[in-house]
């Protein structure tokens, strides 16, 4: 899900790799590869997996032993974990998926007691402390939790944004960055339109965790706002498994029991724009993007899928260049270089600085010929800089998840 900075030389060469994945039997496996990758390695997803705890106790404050507490996602119509309080009343479920939770405590002798919409960040350990009433165990007490207002439980300071939130902000951009988002948060600079300076951290001290799977944010790393329900940002005191003190994690979209989706197209025109008081009036510019997900269940309470896919087209903008081989170059003639081509099975140069046809690679000329254009009009007998014009860009992204709700009930004493 990375975008590839506009201009750059090899800009040519990742644009048509891309396209082998648009064919649609690669882009389906694509999809069931990335949803069981994601999947299939619950341990991998710690850093962005949330932390339930409590105490049980009634209502003089003692601690309440043996209760049985459940967990339940009211999404997907399953039992997440079960557990018996301690001898000091206590429970703990940890490893939990980001989302909103319902958590039910029952015991001999109390009110039956139900805490609704909770909901868990990424990362975030949460306490919540049921209180027992003494009564049947046919009435329940309901309480609402929502979301956490204070972080009680540890030093971690961390936003987080719902995909709602990222719809609603007027963020204006030509790519649907995380980035521009997380900018909104305390503690987070924009670094001038690049990666996000979290309380002076630059790049190279930060990580990205994308669905539980860190990534050092190296190389490209700019993903589409569009693909995540969730998007947060660590700035101090990050997790015990962070090697780095800020991280960004990203929650992918993830199927539930109701069919969901999305369907939206956007259009940025210039025409639409006001004029300049200083000429140009205005600069032409068009820009496209499209943006399809659905989700739902494969079988109710067990498995369920997500898909998203995400264009964007350019037809009238900045024009930009680019390198590509010379014509020369693209036949093995390297008469105008300075550098020497040595034959590596001899050691000794090329005659005239030309490697034989019978000695170039089939494979090396068909990527060639596919991801490389050739010069054209007055850039053919330029130098291999900057010698291919550009104006049209264009990108498409595709991502999916599969999920199995395979039910986890073993007893797990705090």
């Amino acid at each position: 899900m990375k975008r590839i900075t506009k201009g750059v030389g090899a800009l040519g060469l990742v644009r048509d790799v891309r396209r082998l994945f648009y064919k649609p039997g690669l882009a389906i496996m694509l999809v069931l590869l990335l949803g069981f990758g994601l999947k299939a390695t619950p341990s991998l997803a710690q850093t962005t997996n949330a932390t339930l705890r409590g105490t049980v106790t009634d209502n003089s404050g003692a601690v309440v032993v043996g209760a049985k507490v459940t967990l339940s996602e009211p999404a997907t119509g399953r039992v997440v974990r079960q557990a018996t309080s301690s001898a000091t009343g206590d429970y703990e479920f940890d490893q939990l998926q980001p989302g909103t939770y319902e958590l039910s405590c029952d015991q001999a002798g109390f009110k039956s007691f139900s805490v609704q919409s909770i909901l868990l960040d990424p990362g975030q350990v949460r306490r919540v402390d049921p209180v027992m009433a003494i009564g049947a165990t046919t009435t329940q007490v309901v309480v609402s939790a929502g979301a956490a207002v204070i972080n009680t439980e540890t030093a971690t300071i961390s936003s987080t944004f719902s995909a709602l939130q990222s719809d609603k902000t007027p963020l204006v951009n030509t790519y649907p960055s995380v980035y521009s988002l997380l900018t909104t948060a305390s503690g987070v600079q924009g670094a001038g339109g690049g990666y996000p300076v979290m309380n002076g951290i630059q790049q190279q001290n930060q990580s990205q965790v994308f669905d539980g799977i860190p990534n050092d944010l190296q190389g490209e790393q700019n993903n589409n706002s569009n693909f995540f329900a969730e998007t947060g940002v660590v700035t101090s005191n990050g997790l015990a498994e962070n090697a780095v003190p800020a991280s960004v994690n990203l929650i992918t979209h993830r199927g539930t029991n109701d069919f969901h989706g999305v369907a939206l197209y956007e259009i940025y025109d210039s025409v639409l724009n006001a004029s300049g008081y200083f000429p140009p009036a205005k600069t032409p510019y068009l820009q496209h993007e499209w943006n399809i997900g659905v989700g739902g269940p494969i079988l109710k309470n067990k498995a369920f899928f997500y898909g998203e896919w995400y264009a964007e087209r350019i037809p009238l903008g900045t024009p930009y260049n680019i390198s590509v081989p010379t014509l020369p170059w693209r036949q093995g003639v390297f008469l105008q270089n300075s550098k020497t081509i040595v034959d590596p099975q001899t050691g000794l140069p090329f005659a005239n600085n030309t490697i034989p046809s019978n000695r170039i690679s089939p494979v090396s000329l068909a990527i060639q010929s596919t991801f490389y254009p050739e010069p054209t009009g007055a850039n053919v007998n330029l130098a291999p800089v900057n010698n291919y014009p550009f104006q049209f860009f264009q990108q498409r992204l595709i991502q999916g998840r599969l999920a199995h709700g395979s039910r986890r009930l073993q007893p797990h004493q705090a």
